[in-house]
């Protein structure tokens, strides 16, 4: 099979998960934690939580500029929820980092499953690194967030990079691993 063929069935299978309409069932878990990037994936696992479906909650990457208040008043109507009973991580940069601190919380909260609120687009490569920084100690249970705009990627030149950009990180982070693993 030569490289494009590859490349393609590869490129193929990760962008049918953006289009995907398959409902995802949320199943309890001990921890929840949201990839900040979007504003909509804090409100999602913010809902989630407030539902009952984790016992605690990280939300990694969270802006130095942003305190615990402002964020509470960005998200009012989980305003009692962020005050009280959220962890923030300040300090993850990228998903590297927030796959650190979430593992890093994980452990010492002793979480046994833990639901992942991201972007579709941004799963895969974030449960990738979860894995890894884990070691299968803590069962992942993704929950992908769809942006409407996502639905027709392909049709906007700014979604079509997002998801291009985000699919060749994927790919490097698969090697990176690989190339750990193999030295």
């Amino acid at each position: 099979m030569g490289l494009i063929t590859a490349f393609l069935i590869s490129f193929s299978s990760y962008s049918a998960q953006l289009t995907s309409n398959e409902v995802v069932q949320i199943k309890k878990a001990d921890g929840l934690v949201v990839f900040t990037g979007e504003a909509r994936r804090i409100n999602v696992g913010l809902s989630i939580f407030q539902n009952k479906k984790a016992a605690n909650m990280l939300i990694s990457g969270v802006n130095d500029n942003i305190s615990r208040k402002g964020l509470a008043r960005k998200h009012s109507r989980y305003n009692k929820i962020l005050t009280c009973c959220v962890d923030l991580d300040y300090k993850a940069l990228d998903t590297i980092g927030n796959a650190r601190e979430t593992a890093l919380w994980a452990k010492k909260k002793k979480l046994k499953s833990l639901i992942v609120v991201t972007s579709a687009y941004h799963m895969p490569r974030s449960l990738l690194l979860l894995k890894q920084q884990l070691d299968d100690e803590v069962e992942l249970k993704p929950f992908p967030v769809k942006l409407s705009h996502f639905d027709e990627w392909w049709t906007s030149t700014k979604s079509t990079k997002i998801v291009v950009v985000e699919y060749f990180k994927y790919i490097a982070s698969m090697l990176s691993i690989e190339l750990k693993l193999s030295s």
